[in-house]
């Protein structure tokens, strides 16, 4: 009898154990890892942007739930850091991530998360950053989303029945978007003329003096070379439309090119964002970039980050009751949480990427000037 004693109490031993261990499993906090360049906000002024947020909201967030645990980790602007940032989260056992990360820095980050089954959340918009949608979300449009759109406005508001198609063979976000754009158009319009240029610097002359009055030409090039592109095309004095991707931007680096602008050639592109902060968190947004952000006004950086970071909090309730990493996903894309770059819930395509609005701007001699707001609720008759 005195041998049973004490297997009866390490059977009530472990059954005790058993039962703490799924209470405390139930009862722990969601632990998000978050991979920015650098730990430090003051490395470089975009790092100082996000960092304001992230780093503000998310203790903010700590200090009114338990549901949540935020965890920094830093990639050193590498796909070497990136990579071992990411172990550094899975050794932690992070439930999610987030990546506000530029997509070839993300891209690294997702194939290892991928990998380990470790969900993940992005603003990258490449389509080689999420290769399984039960594992990742982007809160911003694909190229595949963005080339849609601009065929669907190409179509809606050009008749033209050819375009040119001006494309950077060496380079693969260029050439990627180009053959995105080809296929929307196709699909809308298989009848349209194609006709397909390789960008060089030594031959953009020739390729405007081949053009008539009234060619259109999409063009996904990142500066220099759109600006490059548009300089000819001014020099050519013929009445052109060129569009253009994100990577147009609009940004200093475009203007300190282009030395004459004219009202024959009208370049549009498009942005993710108009500069408007919009919807119910719009004044917390706002708050925030003015207790603790570098700038008064709400950029695209702190605008984009404050929709990351605030998408998972708002969620942290139902995060906290997953018995499964891979569920997380499931509960973000139901999510109704109203983003502050676009005043609407995001909607996601099956990739797992944002069927957000884009916004049209064109260039013009006093900067960019918003045209309109793109959107797939809008049909193209």
């Amino acid at each position: 009898m005195t041998t049973m004693k004490p297997a009866k109490n390490t059977i009530l031993t472990c059954a005790l154990g058993l039962i703490m261990m799924v209470f405390t499993f139930q009862a722990s906090a969601t632990k998000v890892g978050i991979i920015v360049g650098s730990l430090n906000a003051e490395s470089s002024p975009s790092n100082a942007e996000k960092m304001c947020i992230l780093k503000n909201l998310s203790s903010s967030a700590s200090q009114r739930t338990q549901d949540l645990e935020f965890v920094f980790v830093q990639n050193k602007r590498s796909a070497k850091g990136t990579a071992d940032a990411v172990m550094e989260l899975l050794v932690k056992d992070v439930d999610i991530v987030l990546l506000p990360l530029i997509s070839k820095e993300a891209q690294v980050a997702s194939r290892i998360l991928t990998q380990f089954n470790t969900p993940f959340v992005t603003s990258a918009s490449s389509t080689e950053v999420i290769k399984d949608h039960k594992l990742g979300l982007s809160i911003m449009p694909s190229n595949r989303i963005q080339a849609e759109l601009l065929a669907r406005h190409f179509i809606k508001s050009h008749k033209q029945d050819s375009i040119h198609i001006l494309r950077n063979s060496g380079d693969q976000y260029s050439s990627t978007i180009a053959n995105q754009f080809v296929h929307s158009l196709m699909k809308l319009n298989p009848d349209i003329k194609i006709y397909n240029s390789n960008y060089k610097s030594t031959t953009i002359n020739g390729f405007m003096q081949g053009l008539k009055d009234g060619d259109v030409v999409f063009a996904p090039l990142f500066n220099p070379h759109i600006a490059m592109v548009y300089t000819a095309a001014v020099a050519s004095q013929k009445q052109i439309t060129i569009l253009g991707t994100d990577s147009v931007g609009g940004r200093s680096e475009f203007y300190d090119v282009v030395e004459e602008f004219s009202d024959n050639v009208d370049l549009q592109f498009v942005k993710n964002w108009n500069g408007e902060v919009k919807g119910p968190n719009s004044r917390d947004l706002r708050a925030y970039v003015k207790a603790y952000c570098p700038k008064d006004k709400s950029t695209f950086l702190t605008t984009y980050s404050y929709d990351l970071l605030r998408l998972v909090i708002d969620e942290s309730s139902r995060l906290e009751k997953l018995t499964s990493k891979s569920d997380a996903i499931n509960v973000l894309r139901s999510s109704g949480y109203i983003t502050t770059m676009d005043g609407s819930p995001m909607n996601f395509d099956e990739a797992g990427y944002n069927y957000k609005p884009m916004y049209l701007y064109k260039i013009t001699s006093d900067g960019n000037q918003l045209v309109k707001t793109l959107k797939f609720d809008e049909g193209i008759k």
